[in-house]
């Protein structure tokens, strides 16, 4: 009886918060998206574009899965002022189908200046690009938002 009611204690416990993410689990994912540095501050984000005088590019209008376990699905990005919420809980937006993602693990919410992607206080985080992200982000095309082994791009 003790060892079932601890085998329920464990899976609602890993539901709630997912599991944590191991070093070695960690470099395996970032091996396939290769780290960019990061730029200055801007606003109290984190500017992640590089290069002043790049051309504007059209607004992404989607975030997609490019890989993990729900590649290919994608939710619809928000307008100026609005959020939409990554994670597992069938609530979010975008339901990430990853053992190491938490029930609302991140949010891309929109500005004037373009997109920014925020950790929730996620138990295993958010990586932008191979970094750990511990404020707002700022994130465009060619970006990827890593949760969990689940990697993702905004495109459109």
């Amino acid at each position: 009886m003790w060892v079932f009611i601890l085998f329920v204690t464990n899976v609602i416990r890993v539901d709630l918060f997912g599991r944590r993410v191991t070093a070695e689990e960690l470099v395996a994912a970032d091996g396939q998206t290769a780290p960019q540095t990061k730029d200055s501050a801007f606003s109290g984000l984190r500017n992640r574009k590089t290069g002043a005088g790049t051309t504007p590019t059209a607004t992404p209008t989607r975030v997609t899965i490019r890989a993990g376990k729900g590649a290919g699905s994608s939710a619809v990005l928000p307008e100026i002022g609005q959020e939409i919420f990554l994670g597992r809980a069938s609530t979010c937006d975008l339901e990430i189908d990853d053992d190491y993602a938490s029930s609302k693990h991140a949010k891309i919410w929109r500005d004037e200046q373009g997109f920014v992607v925020e950790d929730l206080l996620s138990t295993n985080g958010t990586y932008v690009n191979g970094q750990r992200i511990s404020q707002p982000t700022r994130i465009d095309r060619g970006d990827t938002v890593r949760i969990g082994r689940s990697q993702m791009q905004l495109d459109g």
